[in-house]
């Protein structure tokens, strides 16, 4: 499909709820050429997304373990 046919189908559509005197088309143009650019965007969201939870892993393990070397009294593992 090109523009101009997109622009016609959302043209009908609207008509039937939003009055004539209303243009649509230029804030769904600048929304579609916006969607072009966000490719980029989600794969820093995904870099970061696996950055968080790897950090998190690591706090919880290092929770965990300090959990362990407190409530664990075994005279072979305390220094």
């Amino acid at each position: 499909m090109n523009d101009e046919s997109i622009r016609k189908s959302l043209e009908a559509i609207a008509r039937q709820a939003i009055p004539d005197n209303i243009n649509l088309w230029p804030r769904l143009a600048a929304r579609l050429e916006r969607k072009e650019t966000t490719s980029m965007n989600r794969k820093w969201r995904l870099v970061w997304t696996v950055l968080l939870v790897l950090l998190g892993l690591f706090a919880l393990t290092g929770v965990a373990y300090a959990f362990y070397r407190y409530f664990n009294n075994d005279a072979g593992c305390n220094p």
